[in-house]
């Protein structure tokens, strides 16, 4: 009976919202779902891996990827890893050169075997 009256009332919501207000709510929408998975993932991670693990979100990754993609090496190393983490949203500079340190520190211990 909730759930139907809460349809009604998104139904009706919907129909009374011009094509841009439909679409900037579906994209609302669509945001809150990812944030919502990534915070589910963080949980499971963290869970898995202890209470003292860093967990960074699928959504932070992707960001700290394309900051670094951005923010090219022949920068300033201080300056630049400022500007990725400016774009990791709840990270700082040290968090994302940490990450970028473990990271690496993965990839050449799995090219040594």
């Amino acid at each position: 009976m909730i759930q139907k009256k809460k349809d009604e009332e998104e139904a009706a919501l919907k129909a009374s919202m011009s094509a841009a207000e439909a679409e900037a709510a579906a994209k609302i929408e669509e945001a809150a779902k990812k944030v919502i998975e990534d915070a589910k993932n963080a949980a499971a991670a963290k869970g898995a891996e202890g209470p003292k693990a860093v967990v960074w979100t699928e959504t932070q990754i992707k960001e700290m990827e394309k900051g670094m993609v951005d923010f090219p090496a022949s920068m300033d190393t201080k300056e630049r890893w400022i500007a990725i983490a400016a774009v990791v949203v709840g990270r700082n500079a040290k968090q994302c050169y940490m990450r970028f340190r473990e990271t690496l520190a993965k990839v050449k211990a799995e090219k040594a075997k």
